[in-house]
Protein backbone atom coordinates (compact mmCIF):
# COMPACT_ATOMS: atom_id res chain seq x y z
CA UNK A 1 0.00 0.00 0.00
CA UNK A 2 1.21 3.22 -0.86
CA UNK A 3 -0.63 6.73 -0.24
CA UNK A 4 0.59 10.00 -1.33
CA UNK A 5 -0.56 13.32 -0.34
CA UNK A 6 0.28 15.97 -3.11
CA UNK A 7 -0.53 19.88 -2.62
CA UNK A 8 -3.89 19.44 -4.89
CA UNK A 9 -5.53 17.70 -1.64
CA UNK A 10 -6.01 15.03 -2.93
CA UNK A 11 -5.10 11.40 -1.63
CA UNK A 12 -3.43 8.65 -3.28
CA UNK A 13 -3.37 5.01 -2.72
CA UNK A 14 -1.81 2.12 -4.90
CA UNK A 15 -2.09 -1.28 -3.90
CA UNK A 16 1.08 -2.89 -4.71
CA UNK A 17 1.13 -6.97 -5.07
CA UNK A 18 4.82 -7.17 -5.83
CA UNK A 19 7.20 -7.23 -2.92
CA UNK A 20 9.27 -3.60 -2.78
CA UNK A 21 12.42 -3.18 -3.67
CA UNK A 22 15.42 -2.04 -2.05
CA UNK A 23 16.20 0.14 -5.00
CA UNK A 24 12.16 1.30 -5.10
CA UNK A 25 11.76 2.31 -1.30
CA UNK A 26 15.10 2.45 -0.08
CA UNK A 27 14.68 -0.39 1.69
CA UNK A 28 12.52 0.61 5.24
CA UNK A 29 13.64 3.65 6.02
CA UNK A 30 11.42 6.33 6.96
CA UNK A 31 10.64 9.46 9.48
CA UNK A 32 7.66 7.83 11.30
CA UNK A 33 7.06 3.87 11.53
CA UNK A 34 3.65 2.18 12.40
CA UNK A 35 3.24 -1.66 14.01
CA UNK A 36 0.93 -3.86 15.52
CA UNK A 37 3.12 -3.84 18.39
CA UNK A 38 4.20 0.26 18.48
CA UNK A 39 2.38 2.69 21.21
CA UNK A 40 1.20 5.92 20.04
CA UNK A 41 2.67 7.77 23.37
CA UNK A 42 5.93 6.74 21.60
CA UNK A 43 7.88 8.84 18.83
CA UNK A 44 7.11 6.63 15.92
CA UNK A 45 11.17 7.33 15.26
CA UNK A 46 12.17 4.07 15.51
CA UNK A 47 10.78 0.77 13.15
CA UNK A 48 11.04 -1.74 16.43
CA UNK A 49 10.15 -0.82 20.13
CA UNK A 50 13.55 -0.44 21.95
CA UNK A 51 14.52 -2.99 24.26
CA UNK A 52 13.22 -0.59 27.39
CA UNK A 53 9.82 -0.19 26.37
CA UNK A 54 10.62 3.49 26.48
CA UNK A 55 10.51 4.15 22.81
CA UNK A 56 9.26 2.61 19.09
CA UNK A 57 6.82 2.67 16.28
CA UNK A 58 3.44 4.32 17.11
CA UNK A 59 0.70 1.78 17.10
CA UNK A 60 -2.15 3.79 14.30
CA UNK A 61 -2.60 5.59 10.90
CA UNK A 62 -4.62 8.57 12.86
CA UNK A 63 -1.21 9.01 15.03
CA UNK A 64 0.98 9.62 12.14
CA UNK A 65 -0.61 12.00 10.11
CA UNK A 66 -0.95 13.83 13.81
CA UNK A 67 2.65 13.90 13.84
CA UNK A 68 2.84 15.14 10.97
CA UNK A 69 0.54 18.18 11.74
CA UNK A 70 2.70 18.70 14.16
CA UNK A 71 5.93 18.84 11.76
CA UNK A 72 4.01 21.33 9.35
CA UNK A 73 2.77 23.63 12.03
CA UNK A 74 5.83 25.78 12.27
CA UNK A 75 5.59 25.91 8.50
CA UNK A 76 5.31 23.70 5.10
CA UNK A 77 7.73 21.40 4.85
CA UNK A 78 11.19 21.47 3.16
CA UNK A 79 11.25 17.61 2.44
CA UNK A 80 9.55 14.71 1.79
CA UNK A 81 7.85 12.82 4.67
CA UNK A 82 7.61 9.08 4.25
CA UNK A 83 5.53 6.98 7.15
CA UNK A 84 5.80 2.89 6.60
CA UNK A 85 3.25 1.17 7.88
CA UNK A 86 3.50 -2.77 8.85
CA UNK A 87 1.68 -5.46 8.47
CA UNK A 88 -1.43 -7.31 10.15
CA UNK A 89 -4.88 -6.12 10.63
CA UNK A 90 -5.22 -2.48 11.91
CA UNK A 91 -8.79 -2.42 13.73
CA UNK A 92 -10.40 0.92 13.39
CA UNK A 93 -13.71 1.76 15.58
CA UNK A 94 -14.25 5.02 13.49
CA UNK A 95 -12.73 6.70 10.32
CA UNK A 96 -9.44 7.95 9.67
CA UNK A 97 -9.71 11.47 7.92
CA UNK A 98 -7.17 13.61 6.00
CA UNK A 99 -7.79 17.02 4.51
CA UNK A 100 -6.00 19.50 2.62
CA UNK A 101 -4.15 20.59 5.95
CA UNK A 102 -2.65 16.48 5.43
CA UNK A 103 -1.25 17.38 1.85
CA UNK A 104 2.19 17.60 0.96
CA UNK A 105 3.77 19.18 -1.85
CA UNK A 106 5.19 18.75 -5.49
CA UNK A 107 9.25 18.94 -3.65
CA UNK A 108 8.37 17.63 -0.03
CA UNK A 109 5.13 14.79 -0.58
CA UNK A 110 4.09 13.18 1.95
CA UNK A 111 4.06 9.65 1.22
CA UNK A 112 2.22 6.62 3.44
CA UNK A 113 3.92 2.94 2.32
CA UNK A 114 3.58 -0.86 2.93
CA UNK A 115 6.81 -1.98 4.75
CA UNK A 116 8.38 -3.73 2.18
CA UNK A 117 7.04 -7.22 1.22
CA UNK A 118 4.11 -6.56 3.62
CA UNK A 119 0.74 -5.89 3.83
CA UNK A 120 -1.12 -3.56 6.05
CA UNK A 121 -4.91 -4.08 6.38
CA UNK A 122 -7.05 -1.50 7.97
CA UNK A 123 -10.67 -2.95 9.02
CA UNK A 124 -13.69 -1.47 10.20
CA UNK A 125 -14.69 -5.50 11.29
CA UNK A 126 -15.16 -6.73 14.96
CA UNK A 127 -13.72 -9.83 15.33
CA UNK A 128 -16.63 -12.13 16.70
CA UNK A 129 -15.52 -15.20 18.32
CA UNK A 130 -17.05 -18.03 20.71
CA UNK A 131 -18.90 -19.87 17.88
CA UNK A 132 -20.83 -22.84 19.15
CA UNK A 133 -22.35 -25.54 16.96
CA UNK A 134 -26.22 -25.75 16.46
CA UNK A 135 -28.72 -27.93 15.62
CA UNK A 136 -28.28 -29.28 12.08
CA UNK A 137 -25.93 -26.40 9.60
CA UNK A 138 -26.62 -23.61 12.53
CA UNK A 139 -23.49 -22.07 13.89
CA UNK A 140 -24.73 -20.04 17.13
CA UNK A 141 -22.71 -16.82 18.73
CA UNK A 142 -23.67 -14.50 21.35
CA UNK A 143 -22.55 -11.08 19.49
CA UNK A 144 -20.76 -8.28 22.36
CA UNK A 145 -22.87 -5.15 22.20
CA UNK A 146 -25.21 -6.19 19.40
CA UNK A 147 -28.12 -4.33 21.20
CA UNK A 148 -26.44 -1.38 20.69
CA UNK A 149 -28.29 0.43 17.94
CA UNK A 150 -24.25 1.94 17.25
CA UNK A 151 -22.87 -1.71 17.18
CA UNK A 152 -25.59 -3.63 14.76
CA UNK A 153 -24.32 -4.59 11.79
CA UNK A 154 -25.30 -5.78 8.17
CA UNK A 155 -22.63 -7.83 7.05
CA UNK A 156 -20.52 -11.14 7.55
CA UNK A 157 -17.52 -12.31 7.06
CA UNK A 158 -16.66 -15.52 7.76
CA UNK A 159 -12.77 -16.85 6.65
CA UNK A 160 -13.06 -13.85 4.48
CA UNK A 161 -15.83 -15.02 2.48
CA UNK A 162 -19.14 -12.84 3.00
CA UNK A 163 -21.60 -15.17 4.80
CA UNK A 164 -25.82 -14.37 5.48
CA UNK A 165 -27.37 -14.22 9.01
CA UNK A 166 -29.71 -16.59 9.93
CA UNK A 167 -32.53 -14.87 8.66
CA UNK A 168 -36.24 -15.96 6.85
CA UNK A 169 -36.21 -16.40 3.31
CA UNK A 170 -32.31 -17.43 3.14
CA UNK A 171 -32.36 -15.88 0.04
CA UNK A 172 -34.58 -12.74 -1.51
CA UNK A 173 -38.02 -11.70 0.46
CA UNK A 174 -41.15 -12.47 1.18
CA UNK A 175 -44.00 -10.23 -0.95
CA UNK A 176 -47.66 -9.66 -0.22
CA UNK A 177 -50.00 -11.91 -2.62
CA UNK A 178 -52.55 -8.45 -2.54
CA UNK A 179 -55.29 -7.57 -0.10
CA UNK A 180 -57.03 -9.91 2.15
CA UNK A 181 -60.39 -8.44 0.72
CA UNK A 182 -61.20 -8.85 -2.82
CA UNK A 183 -62.27 -5.55 -4.51
CA UNK A 184 -62.81 -4.45 -8.52
CA UNK A 185 -63.55 -0.65 -6.91
CA UNK A 186 -60.15 1.00 -6.07
CA UNK A 187 -61.53 3.83 -4.46
CA UNK A 188 -64.38 1.83 -2.38
CA UNK A 189 -61.33 -0.47 -1.60
CA UNK A 190 -59.17 2.12 0.29
CA UNK A 191 -61.74 3.41 2.17
CA UNK A 192 -62.42 -0.26 4.05
CA UNK A 193 -60.11 -0.04 7.28
CA UNK A 194 -59.50 -4.09 6.31
CA UNK A 195 -57.81 -3.16 3.34
CA UNK A 196 -55.02 -1.22 5.69
CA UNK A 197 -54.37 -3.90 8.15
CA UNK A 198 -54.73 -7.87 6.62
CA UNK A 199 -53.28 -8.81 3.55
CA UNK A 200 -52.65 -11.95 1.56
CA UNK A 201 -49.70 -14.26 1.57
CA UNK A 202 -48.25 -16.88 -0.85
CA UNK A 203 -48.78 -20.20 -0.05
CA UNK A 204 -45.14 -21.62 -0.11
CA UNK A 205 -44.16 -18.77 2.21
CA UNK A 206 -45.78 -19.15 5.33
CA UNK A 207 -46.09 -22.69 6.70
CA UNK A 208 -49.14 -23.58 9.59
CA UNK A 209 -47.38 -24.14 13.09
CA UNK A 210 -47.74 -27.35 14.49
CA UNK A 211 -47.68 -25.88 17.65
CA UNK A 212 -49.16 -22.62 18.66
CA UNK A 213 -47.26 -22.53 21.49
CA UNK A 214 -43.66 -22.52 19.57
CA UNK A 215 -45.53 -19.29 17.49
CA UNK A 216 -46.37 -17.09 20.63
CA UNK A 217 -42.51 -17.76 21.69
CA UNK A 218 -41.00 -17.02 18.40
CA UNK A 219 -43.30 -13.50 18.16
CA UNK A 220 -42.55 -13.01 22.11
CA UNK A 221 -38.64 -13.49 21.14
CA UNK A 222 -39.13 -10.89 18.24
CA UNK A 223 -40.89 -8.64 21.14
CA UNK A 224 -38.67 -8.92 23.90
CA UNK A 225 -35.43 -8.12 21.29
CA UNK A 226 -37.26 -4.61 20.09
CA UNK A 227 -38.03 -3.74 24.14
CA UNK A 228 -33.92 -4.43 24.63
CA UNK A 229 -32.79 -2.37 21.82
CA UNK A 230 -35.09 0.47 22.52
CA UNK A 231 -33.87 1.23 26.49
CA UNK A 232 -30.20 -0.19 25.44
CA UNK A 233 -29.83 -2.73 28.52
CA UNK A 234 -30.33 -6.35 28.91
CA UNK A 235 -34.03 -7.55 30.23
CA UNK A 236 -35.01 -11.11 31.99
CA UNK A 237 -37.49 -12.67 30.79
CA UNK A 238 -39.33 -15.88 32.73
CA UNK A 239 -40.20 -18.17 30.23
CA UNK A 240 -42.51 -19.84 32.98
CA UNK A 241 -44.44 -17.09 33.83
CA UNK A 242 -44.09 -15.43 30.52
CA UNK A 243 -43.19 -11.83 31.88
CA UNK A 244 -40.31 -10.09 32.33
CA UNK A 245 -38.62 -9.95 35.48
CA UNK A 246 -36.98 -6.88 37.57
CA UNK A 247 -38.09 -4.22 35.19
CA UNK A 248 -41.81 -2.38 35.69
CA UNK A 249 -40.56 -0.21 32.85
CA UNK A 250 -39.94 -3.09 30.18
CA UNK A 251 -42.93 -4.80 31.40
CA UNK A 252 -45.38 -2.46 30.69
CA UNK A 253 -43.94 -2.44 26.65
CA UNK A 254 -45.07 -5.62 26.26
CA UNK A 255 -48.39 -4.12 26.57
CA UNK A 256 -48.78 -1.38 24.11
CA UNK A 257 -51.80 0.10 23.39
CA UNK A 258 -52.67 -0.85 19.56
CA UNK A 259 -53.02 1.52 17.19
CA UNK A 260 -56.69 1.42 15.19
CA UNK A 261 -58.23 -0.01 14.13
CA UNK A 262 -56.10 -2.89 14.86
CA UNK A 263 -57.48 -5.26 17.36
CA UNK A 264 -56.66 -8.64 19.31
Amino acid sequence: MVVHTTSHGLLFLALLGLPITTSQLSAAEADFYVSLQGNDGWSGRLAEPRGDGGDGPLATLGAARDKIRLLKKPGPLDKPVRVLLRGGTYRLDAPVCFGPEDSGTTSAPIIYAAWPGEKPIFSGGIPITGWKKGPGPLWIVDVPNARDPARQFRQLFVGGRRCTPARTPNEGYFYSAGPAIEWTDRDKADADERTKTSFRYKADDLQTWEDLDDAVRSDAISLLCDIAVRLKRRIVWDPKQATIVGDDEAAKLMRRPMRPPWTL
